[in-house]
């Protein structure tokens, strides 16, 4: 290549043929360019991979778009297909949803206990020697130990329930 400079102004500006860049593009692959260049070459080759994704098959954009206006036609006409939600359904996804809530809940008001426990014990205690606080410190991990894990066995059980209330929402939309 004549001049890196020249060549990168012309394919940034547009100005050169498929064959050009095409050629220009392996350039930049197979030889090292002058540092000065490695950045512009960098992105120049990100474009070119960007360039070389395949393009849609012929007519999606249509098909797509007709999708879509039936879909909306769908909506905007008078629900045939739409059962009605059962009473004890809503009550089924109200009853995750408490327990999801009382979850959480829970979980909130374990931690705020383990860490008012902390408090008081690390306000109340005073240590003069290291040998002295080590058992008090390794307690404390213990109980930090524990509650991760039952957080994490909550956390778990939760989303658990929340694929449970998935399921029975995508039930009653059908």
């Amino acid at each position: 290549m004549k001049d890196i400079r020249e060549m990168i102004d012309r394919y940034l500006d547009e100005r050169m043929s498929h064959d050009e860049e095409q050629e220009f593009f392996r350039y930049l692959r197979s030889t090292e360019v002058p540092e000065e260049f490695h950045e512009e070459r960098e992105l120049i080759l990100q474009m070119a991979a960007m360039q070389e994704l395949p393009s849609p098959p012929a007519g999606m954009e249509e098909r797509l778009t007709a999708m879509i206006d039936n879909l909306a036609e769908e909506s905007s006409a008078p629900a045939k297909r739409v059962r009605k939600l059962e009473i004890r359904h809503i009550w089924r996804a109200a009853a995750v949803v408490a327990i999801i809530a009382t979850t959480g809940l829970a979980i909130v008001q374990h931690e705020r206990n383990k860490y008012d426990a902390f408090i008081a014990a690390r306000d109340k205690d005073t240590f003069t020697t290291a040998e002295e606080a080590l058992p008090h410190a390794n307690a404390i991990l213990r109980n930090l130990a524990a509650v991760t894990k039952s957080t994490r066995n909550s956390v778990a059980e939760a989303g658990n329930n929340i694929k449970k209330l998935s399921i029975i929402i995508k039930r009653n939309q059908r």
